[in-house]
């Protein structure tokens, strides 16, 4: 609620902004910099969006790239405060849906060129971006913006080989299967013995396909799953439920446990072990188009329902 709030203000109050001639665009004179002991601070204030810029769309572009200019990273009593930055970072990530891919680089950009002036401070938002954008359990994860970040360690100056090694293993485990790519295709059996592939068992379905990559033994899978058989789901779209973790025996002693109007399959290629996908958790959701597009990649089972 917060992060809209916020992106409201920026986007909609136009009387809160300056006059264009008292507008500086890059660095903000240092009267009007945050003040760090006297104000004591809870969050970075918002960026002043000149009146002259009408869309809003644009104006949370400006936003994001100018968002960190009144930061000071080398001032460690803000920069490695936990609250003040986490929250700080929250109100940024709630404006990059908002965003195009050219200006999400262009802020990520800006935002870790003021965090290396300090090493520590680098480090310490770097744990943070990944806390909230790479981790399952994280509301806010969204691989999409951890990518730009991923993508600008590779190229920062101020990591080493061995970190800009490791940032490169995230962004290839991260570009596998993305959004508007053919999901990559692997053999499986159906529940009724029947060999076949992913990708044919999606085009014999006209319309979407939710693809659940789920563990039999896994118990919130048995949740989230039940949770599934309950929807009221769209006519154009199916369940298919795959079993990709290697106990064929589990998987059919299981299978009456799932609804029989979804379509069931056990993994005969080594899905997780030559990371054709990479599950992060049970159970892992895909929407694929009829082509096996993937529309959606691991949302949450709520953000899954909202999109159909």
């Amino acid at each position: 609620m917060k992060a809209i709030l916020l992106l409201l203000s920026i986007l909609f109050c136009f009387s809160c902004t300056p006059k264009p001639a008292e507008i500086k665009a890059s660095s903000p004179p240092a009267s009007a910099r945050l003040a760090t002991q006297k104000d004591n601070p809870t969050e970075l204030p918002l960026p002043t969006v000149p009146v002259t810029i009408t869309d809003p769309k644009a104006r949370a572009e400006y936003a994001l790239c100018h968002f960190w200019d009144r930061m000071d990273f080398t001032d460690h009593s803000l920069s490695l405060d936990t609250a003040f930055m986490e929250q700080s970072f929250a109100n940024f990530a709630g404006l990059t849906h908002y965003a195009d891919s050219a200006a999400m680089a262009d802020a990520v950009d800006s935002m870790m060129s003021r965090a290396e002036k300090s090493a520590e401070a680098r480090d310490f938002i770097s744990t943070i971006v990944e806390k909230y954008l790479n981790n399952p359990d994280s509301p806010m994860r969204d691989e999409e913006t951890y990518i730009h970040f991923l993508r600008r360690d590779i190229s920062s100056p101020a990591l080493s080989d061995a970190e800009k090694q490791r940032a490169g293993e995230l962004l290839r485990i991260a570009l596998k299967n993305r959004p508007g790519t053919i999901a990559t295709d692997f053999s499986m059996t159906d529940r009724n013995g029947r060999q076949t592939r992913l990708l044919k068992t999606v085009g014999q379905h006209k319309g979407r396909t939710i693809v659940v990559f789920y563990d039999p033994d896994c118990d919130n899978c048995k949740i989230v799953m039940g949770q599934m058989g309950e929807l009221k789901l769209p006519g154009d779209v199916r369940v298919l439920a795959v079993d990709a973790e290697g106990d064929r025996g589990l998987w059919e002693a299981s299978l009456d446990e799932l609804p029989e109007d979804w379509v069931v399959g056990f993994a005969t290629d080594p899905v997780l072990d030559d990371e054709l996908y990479v599950l992060p958790a049970m159970p892992t959701l895909y929407l694929l188009d009829q082509s096996g597009r993937v529309i959606l990649k691991d949302p949450t089972l709520s953000e899954l329902v909202n999109s159909l």
